[in-house]
């Protein structure tokens, strides 16, 4: 199931390398694509632009031709027109009309114009075909008849939508001086036929505007007829925005411009005719100006195309090229994905100088790197393992002697106060043994016979008894070193060293309460034997404080290593407690002796009584002392109670560390889980 998995995130990212590569080629090709165009429309523009230009040119320089065809074709009539002007026949003015008139006619049969007339100062005209008419008030009489050639504008007859042009010279006579004006009519249509032959690429044509704006010369005839103003007319239809260029045609000499008429935008290039006012104008559809840079904007997307072609592939190619090598890279990060940092990369890609090259040197760094962490995670995770399962057992066994601190502590604890019972009890025994004591003073008075011997006895004890307070004293020394000892303890181990302190005080003072019981015991004779009876019970106690801090002992030389010196220190505190003991011994000799020797001289306790008094002396203080046990078990107990606190703390604290310790294992095990996930084999 992991390897079917593994298989489908392999395919699924060969699926993505492969969109690398069809993206890069796409991107690529885009841009190709991109730049293809850009340099299609900048070719284009600039071929364009130039095509216009050159078209503007050429337009300009045939308006230019054309404007000095149709003034040579002007000039030419006129200079015809005024060598049949100084024809002798029309200078002499002796020469019939008739005769002038026939002149005429032949001339108009000779030139195909429309007629010739011969016109005096006043503007009455005479035909060749002998009609006659005053054209005084015409621009062309008025300027031929102070001595210049001049042409006429077209005049325009509506009704049978024909229009002429009347070509007029002076006529001088012999003087020089003007006498008539000589005028030919010709056909209006002249002016259209020059415009309209003339051979214009691309659809193109011409017309011809006079000074007022207004179409002389069209090739659409019946705006000529219809007399058109390009200034006045407003109707697209028509002429289109061309009146807007007839300003410019009219204020300059030559020049080009651009209009539209139905949705078309024209070129137009014009040029003034010299002599009439008039200007020409030629204009050609820009469309079809540019049509041949269409046609080679054709060629060039159909190279570009090829271009775009030719560089997919090559994209394609490289692309293809680059993707078998990421995708080398990515089958080594899948074999890293899924744990395995034993492969070995292509040696080739590792020497490539490029990009992938560092890629490749890459990833071996980081399989490397890989390697190094896992190792380090394994070593680092197998010590920690190791150390928690220290800390485990180490806790435990913090919380299993806790435990037996504990027991230990509560055990002390009923002890301290089945003692504190005891001594009260021993209160009330010592009560009754003083009221006891005052009715034995009173029949010791009556012993006299034996007092001596009691005193020499009482001597005796009192000797013994002064070793046993040396033996004591020793003990009381040892004890403080034992003191020493837990105090240096205390510095390791504060809470442990409390208990360790109040038990060994409580040994001591059990101690001197049995010795003192027993010596009151022996003092007491026969009534002394309840007392000794309380004595042994205190010995038992004592017994057992000692197996306390046995126990407790035995503890301690777990934790402290300060305890060598404790036992010896203890050990000699026992050999010294042996010596009291053997002191002990020799005193409850003594002591029953005496209590012999009283039977004996019963009636000798005269000097009893001192004795008696001495015991009494000794009775208090062993009441004082008992009133210190009492208040020092008090005390041991309330120190016990807070060592049971410090140590349930302690435990609780151990149970903390087990727990602790056994999550840091589950963690350690987890890590190992995914460190063992890997192959560093």
């Amino acid at each position: 199931m992991k390897k079917k998995s593994n298989e489908t995130k392999k395919s699924k990212r060969k699926g993505r390398v492969r969109s690398i590569k069809v993206r890069l080629t796409a991107y690529f090709g885009l841009l190709s694509a991109v730049g293809s165009i850009i340099i299609i429309i900048i070719s284009l523009a600039l071929f364009s632009n130039s095509i216009e230009n050159n078209s503007k040119k050429l337009l300009t320089d045939l308006a230019i031709q054309t404007t000095e065809t149709i003034e040579e074709k002007i000039n030419g009539q006129l200079n015809s027109l005024e060598v049949l002007a100084n024809n002798p026949s029309f200078k002499d003015m002796d020469v019939s009309k008739n005769e002038k008139l026939s002149i005429l006619q032949k001339e108009v049969d000779r030139t195909g114009v429309i007629k010739i007339g011969i016109a005096d100062l006043n503007g009455n005209i005479t035909y060749n075909d002998r009609i006659t008419k005053n054209i005084s008030d015409t621009e062309y009489f008025k300027t031929a008849v102070v001595g210049k050639a001049v042409v006429s504008e077209p005049i325009i007859d509506t009704a049978v939508r024909n229009s002429e042009i009347n070509y007029a010279v002076p006529i001088r006579n012999k003087d020089n001086k003007v006498s008539g004006v000589l005028v030919a009519m010709r056909n209006g249509n002249d002016l259209s036929n020059i415009t309209d032959n003339l051979i214009i690429a691309n659809g193109g044509s011409a017309f011809i505007i006079n000074k007022q704006g207004t179409l002389i010369a069209h090739e659409n005839k019946n705006l000529v007829f219809d007399r058109i103003n390009l200034l006045e007319d407003k109707s697209i239809n028509k002429v289109g925005d061309l009146g807007i260029v007839a300003k410019d045609m009219l204020n300059n000499i030559a020049g080009t411009d651009k209009y539209k008429n139905n949705g078309v935008q024209y070129m137009i290039a014009y040029s003034s005719i010299n002599n009439t006012g008039w200007s020409l104008g030629i204009t050609m559809s820009r469309n079809e100006v540019l049509k041949e840079a269409l046609n080679i904007s054709s060629l060039l997307i159909v190279i570009a195309i090829i271009i775009l072609a030719i560089s997919s592939i090559a994209i394609l190619l490289i692309s293809r090229r680059f993707s078998k090598i990421i995708y080398s890279n990515v089958s080594y990060v899948q074999e890293i994905e899924q744990g395995d940092l034993t492969i070995d990369i292509n040696k080739k890609l590792l020497s490539r100088d490029d990009e992938l090259g560092d890629m490749c040197r890459s990833l071996s760094n980081m399989q490397g790197s890989l390697l190094n962490i896992i190792n380090l995670i394994r070593e680092n995770s197998n010590k920690i393992d190791a150390s928690s399962i220290n800390l485990f057992k180490l806790s435990n066994e913090v919380s299993f002697e806790s435990s037996t601190v504990i027991t230990s502590i509560e055990s002390v604890s009923e002890i301290v106060d089945d003692q504190n019972n005891l001594l009260k009890d021993i209160v009330s025994i010592l009560n009754v043994f003083n009221e006891e004591f005052k009715r034995m003073i009173e029949s010791i008075e009556k012993i006299d016979t034996s007092a001596k011997y009691i005193k020499d006895l009482a001597d005796d004890s009192g000797n013994d008894m002064g070793n046993v307070v040396s033996s004591l004293d020793i003990t009381t020394i040892e004890f403080n070193k034992l003191v020493s000892k837990i105090v240096e303890v205390n510095e390791n181990v504060e809470s442990i060293s409390q208990i360790a302190k109040l038990i060994d005080e409580l040994s001591k003072q059990i101690n001197l309460l049995s010795l003192n019981a027993s010596i009151e015991a022996a003092r007491a004779g026969v009534h002394g034997r309840g007392f000794d009876v309380v004595a042994k019970e205190i010995r038992k106690l004592a017994d057992v404080s000692n197996d306390s801090a046995g126990n407790i002992n035995n503890i301690i030389n777990k934790i402290v290593n300060d305890t060598k010196a404790m036992v010896s220190t203890t050990k000699e505190v026992s050999d010294e407690l042996d010596v009291q003991k053997d002191n002990i011994h020799l005193a409850l000799k003594s002591f029953v002796t005496i209590i012999k020797s009283v039977d004996t001289i019963h009636p000798q306790i005269e000097k009893t009584i001192e004795v008696l008094e001495a015991v009494e002396s000794e009775k208090e203080q062993i009441l004082e002392k008992i009133f210190r046990t009492t208040d020092l078990s008090e005390e041991i107990l309330m120190k016990t109670i807070n060592i049971k606190t410090s140590s349930d703390n302690v435990n609780m604290a151990s149970k903390k560390v087990d727990s602790s310790s056994n999550d840091l294992t589950s963690l350690t095990n987890e890590m190992r889980e995914i460190v063992n996930y890997f192959d560093v084999k």
